[in-house]
């Protein structure tokens, strides 16, 4: 009878650990492997670049992909310290931009880099007074020569064929915001910045938001929107702004949310001249911006206690004043020619081992499936 038991004992163990160590393949099989956040198409459409990230215990780096568009060859991929969250390509398509940091035992890694995009080399990694430029959010300006680099102090300016470092231009007196997102008028002459607070130590707030206008070949300051909260966008003509304005409700549960509602101003007005209604109590705002023909997308998710968050847009034409629930804006982009759909799948487990999938843009059939190493092991 001790010898049965003792054998029911080990075998019950043997189970208990093949189930845990199943449950851990598992765990590893669906976070563990490479994810594609950004995508750009070369300017003949023939080749794909993709940015991402890799995740594994092991892993604390980022990739950088070129497929062959016609093929799905993978043509070069090269290992990024750090994530990639931001990815450009320049106007000749000579240059690829990276940038992404991220903060590993205490220590801040990966940066701002240009690479050769036929071959996937280095070409120099960008650089400010105090060092690496440690930023992810990098911008490059309509004349595709160069780049515009937020920073905690202002905008560092480089050149983006050889990482040299034109300007820097500082914040304006009495203003302590983060720059975070610049938005271009077309022509390539007006800057509109977006700064928000950031915070000391985790806990203190060292720095005001603010949004301003900016002459984008000086860095001066053309003009100051406030009263508002952190969410604009700018016309392609440079002439107007559109910003987002918000009350708070206390609702059930004693749960805040900002009712939002957008004013279009020009830039050398005071005060508003067209302002919409207020959007549902439940729509949270996160991103605005304008249609060629002049109208304005408000793209958020729908949040509600209790409920499932999904994406949420909305349209407003300022011409007329009416509102329209619109679909949100699909992943896929698409190629200069128009030909090629390409769309990320967001997995990162070898269940899913398509990095990304691409399209015909016309009749939206799948076309091929992109490879890269998308699993973990």
């Amino acid at each position: 009878m001790w010898l049965i038991g003792g054998c029911l004992i080990v075998l019950l163990t043997l189970i208990g650990f093949l189930g845990l160590a199943t449950k851990v393949s598992f765990a590893l099989d669906k976070w563990c492997g490479s994810r594609v956040n950004h995508l750009v198409f070369s300017p003949d459409s023939t080749i794909l670049y993709g940015g991402g990230v890799e995740f594994s215990p092991e892993a604390d780096h980022g990739w950088l992909w070129a497929w062959e568009t016609h093929t799905g060859r993978l043509c070069w991929r090269a290992k990024v310290e750090g994530p990639v969250h931001c990815l450009a390509l320049a106007p000749d398509g000579t240059t690829l931009l990276t940038a992404g940091t991220q903060s590993v035992d205490g220590r801040v890694q990966g940066g701002v880099i240009l690479w050769e995009a036929r071959t996937g080399q280095v070409r120099c990694t960008l650089r400010t007074d105090s060092g690496e430029a440690q930023t992810d959010h990098v911008f490059l300006a309509p004349d595709g020569d160069r780049l515009l680099g937020c920073l905690q102090e202002g905008i560092q300016v480089w050149d983006i064929h050889t990482g040299e470092r034109l300007a820097f231009w500082g914040l304006p007196e009495g203003v302590t915001g983060w720059p975070r997102i610049l938005q271009f008028s077309d022509d390539g002459t007006r800057i509109l910045v977006l700064a928000y607070s950031w915070y000391n130590a985790g806990t203190q707030v060292s720095g005001k938001g603010f949004i301003q206008l900016w002459d984008a070949q000086t860095g001066t300051v053309l003009g100051e929107f406030t009263d508002t909260e952190h969410c604009a966008a700018l016309s392609s003509d440079g002439k107007c702004v559109v910003l987002a304005r918000a009350r708070t409700q206390r609702l059930a549960r004693e749960n805040s949310t900002a009712v939002w509602h957008v004013v279009l101003q020009e830039v050398d007005a005071e005060t508003p001249q067209k302002e919409s209604p207020e959007f549902p109590v439940a729509f949270d705002l996160q991103k605005l911006s304008f249609h060629p023909e002049g109208t304005v997308l408000l793209e958020g998710r729908y949040c509600e206690i209790g409920k499932t968050m999904h994406p949420w847009c909305f349209c407003w034409d300022p011409t007329t004043g009416q509102v329209e629930e619109v679909p949100p804006r699909s992943e896929r982009i698409i190629s200069p020619n128009g030909t090629v759909a390409a769309e990320p799948n967001r997995g990162n487990s070898r269940n899913r081992p398509p990095l990304i999938t691409l399209f015909d843009a016309q009749t939206g059939q799948k076309r091929l499936d992109l490879e890269g190493s998308a699993g973990y092991g």
